[in-house]
């Protein structure tokens, strides 16, 4: 289906092997707000993927991952 609609299929990557310490993201990834391991990790998807989908219970930093 990705092929009919023009993408490409996902990389395979091991995202648990994609660790980043705040401050050590890689610099094309700008971060406007101070950022946990997880949001840098979103981030680098973003930039790799195009788009991601954010989920998680209330009060979980969506917004603040979103913003960032």
């Amino acid at each position: 289906m990705l092929k009919i609609v023009g993408l490409d299929p996902p990389r395979e990557t091991d995202e648990k092997a994609e660790t980043f310490e705040p401050g050590d993201e890689p610099e094309e990834v700008l971060l406007s707000k101070p950022a946990n391991p997880e949001q840098i990790r979103i981030a680098v998807r973003l930039e790799r993927e195009g788009c991601v989908l954010v989920q998680g219970p209330r009060g979980r930093a969506k917004t603040h991952t979103i913003a960032t």
